[in-house]
């Protein structure tokens, strides 16, 4: 399922399980240290004009979660570097509004890690994005997207950022 304004690519059930276990193994670090996001715990981080989930923000060190990722992940390692790999668990009433990625991300990757729940719509400029456990969508940073509230369970992501190369930026790769 493809489009002008994003990309759905399917991650393995093998992957996907893995993921969901190193995520929850992981330690925290800031989003290149943006006043925009308060940490409020060592695992909670809330960007208070647009989302409010939780959210845990995934060490871009740990090797064996990032040789997952870049599987599936398009990267251009002269060019481009990874700029946030992050969980975010959205829980009941919990929702994302109205916004763009940039300048955290010129392209945004969203793995869907589970299902099961109510609510919790993805929204590409104001277009349903239908999505399954284990599908990851990509799209451009500069595109309006929104979450809508949770009605019922919780709504788990991994969202992953790539940014173009600044002077004395390097990815983690």
């Amino acid at each position: 399922m493809e489009n002008k304004k994003y990309k759905i690519h399917k991650i393995s059930l093998e992957d996907l399980n893995q993921i969901k276990k190193l995520y929850r193994n992981v330690g925290t670090t800031s989003i290149e240290d943006d006043n925009e996001f308060n940490i409020k715990t060592s695992n909670e981080v809330i960007r208070r004009d647009v989302l409010s989930g939780t959210e845990f923000i995934c060490d871009l060190t740990n090797k064996e979660l990032l040789d997952i990722i870049k599987k599936y992940v398009y990267f251009d390692e002269q060019n481009e570097y990874f700029s946030s790999l992050h969980y975010i668990n959205y829980e009941v009433g919990q929702e994302v509004k109205e916004h763009f990625d940039l300048p955290y991300s010129s392209r945004t990757y969203v793995i869907l890690l589970n299902g099961g729940y109510e609510g919790g719509e993805f929204y590409i400029e104001g277009e349903l994005i239908k999505q399954n456990m284990g599908d990851m969508m990509e799209y451009d940073g500069g595109t309006k997207h929104y979450v809508e509230k949770v009605k019922k369970g919780n709504r788990e992501v991994l969202v992953i950022w790539i940014n173009k190369n600044q002077k004395n930026k390097k990815s983690i790769l």
